[in-house]
């Protein structure tokens, strides 16, 4: 098929490596795919390796009609047989430009769909969120699960542990309240009073960063707390750190979740949204109630102490991310998903 793939944010965030992760997986099912994006988006160094066929679209809303007749020349002349849209922003310019009544897909990667309720389909990526959806009145008929996906390592799982040394525990994210960075902080400070040997890495950035430095100073963690700064090399950092903890509050998905079991990490993370879905208690991770640094610093405790554990929720996340979240299985269902739109397009 021929296919549109739109994303018009600016950032590094859930969303935009979602895009990318689609221009990937439908190149590989061997789609003829152009993607379309905002000039100077931070994004396109990491969609050139998978997709040469890039537009740039100036975007200032969806009220800029040279946004869309830009658009529009595009989906003429490419003539996609569906596009799918990643975002509010992509959705409405698409929507208006859509002058020949292709099928648009939107993707709903978290719970502001309000604007996307009169898409041809949706791709949801958690159950909680298509229970939202049909919530709103959304035909069920209309909506395919489609999870995020990763790159699942090919070589057989290795656990190294880390007997003898410090444990790292690392965590990345938007330094912004709802990721729950301050949270993590806590049980930091709760594990540093039981004793507990370890370091933590932080990557990331955004507007809670002094906030969190400042707590670090504050509860006497600048021995054991390294900020590393937005994370470009993620290979690196699971490389780098022996346990990964997930603090956010509310968190629609979580991709970097499915990174860190991809790279064989044992994982704490909290129960919100989407992490409650991936991870499976004692079995491919640990979960703690979100906001509780109390419990967060008990999971993290038991990785710490019990290796044998820690290396068996790993092998559980590692199995995990290949088995369930695979770009190569995740791209076969876009594919069956992207066949029944067309088919049902056909007989409307």
């Amino acid at each position: 098929m021929k296919i549109a793939n739109a994303m018009f944010g600016k950032g590094l965030g859930g969303i935009e490596q979602a895009f990318v992760d689609y221009a990937s997986a439908l190149k590989s099912e061997g789609h003829s795919v152009i993607n379309l994006v905002r000039p100077g988006s931070r994004i396109i160094d990491d969609l050139w390796p998978v997709a040469r066929r890039i537009y740039q679209v100036l975007s200032l809303g969806g009220w800029d009609y040279f946004s869309v007749y830009r658009i529009r020349k595009i989906l003429a002349d490419f003539r996609p047989d569906a596009i799918i849209t990643h975002g509010s922003r992509a959705f409405t310019l698409v929507e208006k430009a859509n002058s020949l009544r292709m099928p648009i897909i939107a993707v709903t990667h978290n719970y502001n769909f309000k604007r996307l309720i009169s898409a041809d389909a949706f791709f949801c990526i958690t159950t909680h969120l298509e229970k939202s959806l049909i919530a709103e009145g959304i035909d069920e008929r209309k909506i395919y699960r489609i999870p995020n996906m990763v790159k699942a390592e090919t070589a057989a799982f290795n656990f190294p542990g880390w007997q003898g040394r410090r444990p790292i525990i690392g965590t990345m994210g938007r330094f912004v309240k709802k990721k729950g960075f301050d949270n993590f902080i806590e049980a930091l400070v709760i594990l540093k009073s039981r004793n507990v040997d370890f370091s933590a890495i932080i990557g990331g950035n955004g507007e809670e960063e002094e906030h969190l430095k400042n707590m670090v100073q504050k509860f006497g963690l600048a021995d054991h707390v390294i900020f590393g700064g937005w994370v470009r090399d993620k290979k690196a950092f699971f490389d780098t750190i022996d346990i990964f903890c997930l603090p956010s509050l509310h968190e629609p998905f979580g991709i970097v979740l499915l990174e860190a079991l991809a790279h064989g990490k044992p994982v704490a993370s909290s129960d919100s949204e989407g992490p409650s879905e991936i991870i499976r208690h004692e079995e491919n991770g640990l979960i703690f109630h979100r906001g509780d640094a109390g419990q967060m610093a008990d999971a993290l405790e038991k990785l710490i102490k019990n290796q044998q554990l820690a290396e068996w929720v790993a092998d559980g996340g590692y199995k995990t991310a290949r088995l369930e979240y695979d770009q190569k299985s995740i791209g076969r269902k876009i594919s069956i998903a992207l066949e029944k739109i067309m088919k049902n397009q056909r007989y409307e």
